[in-house]
């Protein structure tokens, strides 16, 4: 049983090893994948998964012959003639964020982003849209934590990831401090 290699449920272990398997199929996004780092490194393949997905439905985009998914669309794109058929896969992105990712404007952007990136990194050009046109459906998220929960944040955190999340949490307060003493009227210079 494939999932008993991952923490998660069944489904979401399902659901990782069908992004896995994906990406593998369509060795162009895993080229792209691999140069990214940190947390485009982890978002991207299922954004793309997801907005292929998507994609080979749509008329016209679906490859016939043996190519990939990715290669397919690469290979279609780049071979468009003018700036109002390159038009038309933009479009369709943004028909994808609006009707078929619910969340916020940030989260619709990763996947618009992700897609862009992928056609940057291949040298495939696809025109950028005005980013006002992708609209969110749930308010974007504005919180700050108190310092109380900041701290009970950090202390069920293992060794290694409370020196980390310590270290920042010190540089910040370190900022805070210093931001204070100019705005009340210390100097720095040395007269």
């Amino acid at each position: 049983m494939r999932s008993g290699y991952y923490s998660e449920s069944s489904g979401v272990a399902a659901a990782k090893f069908a992004v896995m398997a994906w990406v593998k199929k369509n060795p162009p996004a895993a080229q792209y994948i691999q140069h990214l780092s940190g947390d485009a490194n982890y978002a991207a393949p299922r954004a793309l998964f997801r907005v292929f997905k998507w994609l080979v439905k749509q008329p016209w985009w679906s490859s016939d012959n043996a190519m990939g998914e990715v290669e397919y669309v690469l290979w279609k794109q780049g071979s468009m003639s003018t700036d109002h058929k390159r038009a038309e896969l933009e479009n369709l992105l943004l028909d994808f964020c609006n009707q078929e990712i619910e969340g916020t404007k940030n989260y619709k952007l990763k996947f618009y982003n992700v897609l862009h990136g992928l056609m940057k990194y291949h040298k495939v050009q696809l025109p950028n849209s005005d980013i006002s046109e992708i609209k969110a459906d749930t308010p974007p998220v504005e919180a700050n934590l108190s310092m109380d929960e900041i701290r009970r944040v950090v202390d069920a955190c293992n060794l290694r990831e409370r020196a980390i999340f310590s270290l920042i949490f010190q540089g910040i307060m370190d900022e805070e401090r210093f931001t204070m003493s100019i705005t009340d009227g210390a100097s720095l210079s040395p007269n």
